[in-house]
Formats: structure tokens, C-alpha cells, sequence
């Protein structure tokens, strides 16, 4: 069952950082969570070098459900979503946020948790032949 449907919201997104999204992430990091996941937002019809829409780490047990958490949390910036499941709990400041640019792409070599040896090391790229 998807966590959309135990929301107390519904189906209205919010805007980012708002008193309603302080709301929605209190409620979502209060509830057990099955996993987290990385999630990846991309636009291949969008010019080159605006393809990457962005990425963020949000809670679910799978990939249909964390993406509704960041529906919900407003973070979703739309496009194709592409997920991975993480393998520990991430610290909380990378947590129910969009990183856009060059900060979402740098997540790609940044470490998660403690004790991260690796890193998700999926850098986003914008040039289909890099892919």
C-alpha cells in the first residue's frame, strides 16, 4: 500500500520549505519507514544541459512510494524518475530535500551515512553518450 494513502493531506503537493511541507516531514520521518531510497529526476525531452531535473532521498518501502513521499513533500520536479534503495539510514541534512545543479549532481560522489566507504556514484550527466 502506498504512504499516500495514510497521508492526512490527500493528493495536493506543497511548496518546499513551507510550514505545510515542515508539517508533511515531521509527520513522514514520525512513521515507520521501510527503507529509503535515492531518487533521480530527469526531462529527455528538454534541451541538452537541462535534462537533469535533480535528486533526493526520501523514505518508502519501494520506489512507487517514495516517490509519492516526495510528491507529497513537493521535491518531486517531475519528468522520468529513476530510484535506488539505500543500505543504511542517510544522515538527516540530505533527507526530503531536491538538490538541482551542480549541488544534485555532486551527491552522486558524496558519502550518505557513517562509515560510507562508497558513494551512490551514479553521476548525473546530461549527455545521452555518457549514460
Amino acid at each position: 500500500m502506498s504512504m499516500s494513502a495514510e497521508t492526512p493531506w490527500g493528493d495536493e503537493p506543497c511548496e518546499p520549505n513551507s510550514a505545510e511541507w515542515q508539517r508533511r516531514f515531521d509527520w513522514f520521518m514520525a512513521q515507520p519507514t521501510e527503507g529509503w531510497w535515492w531518487l533521480s529526476f530527469a526531462d529527455d525531452e528538454a534541451p541538452p544541459g537541462e535534462r537533469f531535473r535533480g535528486v533526493c532521498i526520501v523514505p518508502g518501502g519501494n520506489i512507487v512510494q517514495a516517490t509519492q513521499t516526495a510528491w507529497d513533500l513537493g521535491i518531486n520536479p517531475g519528468g522520468q524518475v529513476a530510484g535506488w534503495p539505500l543500505e543504511h539510514e542517510p544522515y538527516p541534512r540530505y533527507v526530503g530535500k531536491l538538490f538541482r545543479g551542480a549541488e544534485g549532481k555532486a551527491m552522486g560522489d558524496t558519502p550518505l551515512w557513517d562509515d560510507d566507504e562508497r558513494v551512490v556514484g551514479e553521476l548525473e550527466t546530461d549527455d545521452e553518450d555518457e549514460r
